[in-house]
């Protein structure tokens, strides 16, 4: 990951005399767009730079990457979704081979960090079931607006951090995405993070039933990540599992595992 100096507002037209470092820092998500080099070798770059606002401060301000026209459509087609990550713009980079510069508003630490942090960061960052809640909740939403995700991973997870309002997670990264119904294009997604029938390359696949086998494995992540004793970690368990049967059937739907969640949530308190 390279970190840029970069200010809110400038074009992409001008350049930096700063050099670039690599930095393979634990956080994703996007923001802000500024004093992007000209003369950097953007066909070559790799992976997602983390823009800062100034040398005195250090915290993010926006994530920039390379991503496909497909990428930056679908994205912008999901801006109204709470939970989804933010453009703040693109530009085309190389049209022969259908590549964007995509910059995004930053989003906070990925979630595996939110879960190695939780027990020093508790009364900053949003509670795990409320996590939980809001990662269904957008998950649901993308399938309502006629996509799917088909990368969901802690990675792909941004925890606001300092932010204790809704949402309690911003989903990035929609470069598997499709639009629904459609067909089934391999390879998509990340190895170990997809459905069954997905890692077997079935050609009848429920597109929308992957994400929410992706969704489930996340919850039980979080279980697995967060301390024991933090409140709701049996309910993550149990709604995870039900959300993950291997039979694509016969797995609950998103709206009935946040529905679930708030039940055991409410059984639990009282």
């Amino acid at each position: 990951m390279a970190v840029i100096k970069a200010q809110a507002g400038d074009a992409l037209t001008r350049t930096s005399k700063r050099h670039a470092r690599s930095d393979d820092g634990g956080s994703s998500g996007a923001g802000g767009t500024g004093h992007i080099v000209n003369q950097l070798a953007l066909p070559k770059l790799r992976g997602i730079l983390t823009l800062i606002q100034s040398e005195d401060d250090r915290t993010p301000f926006a994530m920039a990457k390379l991503a496909s026209g497909k990428e930056v459509d679908h994205t912008s087609h999901l801006q109204a979704i709470p939970g989804t990550v933010k453009i703040l713009s693109h530009h085309p980079v190389m049209h022969k081979k259908d590549t964007n510069l995509l910059i995004t508003y930053y989003a906070g630490p990925h979630l595996l960090w939110y879960c190695s942090t939780y027990q020093y960061r508790s009364s900053q960052v949003p509670p795990p079931l409320q996590v939980a809640k809001d990662l269904l909740a957008t998950v649901q939403a993308i399938h309502d607006a006629g996509f799917v995700h088909l990368d969901n991973k802690p990675a792909n997870i941004c925890v606001p951090d300092g932010i204790l309002s809704s949402p309690g997670i911003v989903l990035i990264d929609f470069g598997s995405s499709e639009k629904i119904p459609g067909h089934v294009h391999y390879p998509f997604g990340t190895v170990g993070w997809l459905a069954p029938e997905a890692e077997c390359e079935q050609e009848d696949v429920d597109l929308c039933l992957v994400d929410v086998w992706a969704t489930e494995k996340v919850l039980l992540c979080m279980c697995q990540g967060l301390p024991q004793e933090v409140n709701g970690m049996s309910l993550l368990k149990e709604v995870g599992e039900a959300l993950s049967v291997p039979t694509p059937v016969e797995r609950i739907s998103l709206v009935a595992a946040r529905e679930k969640l708030l039940v055991l949530e409410a059984g639990h308190i009282a």
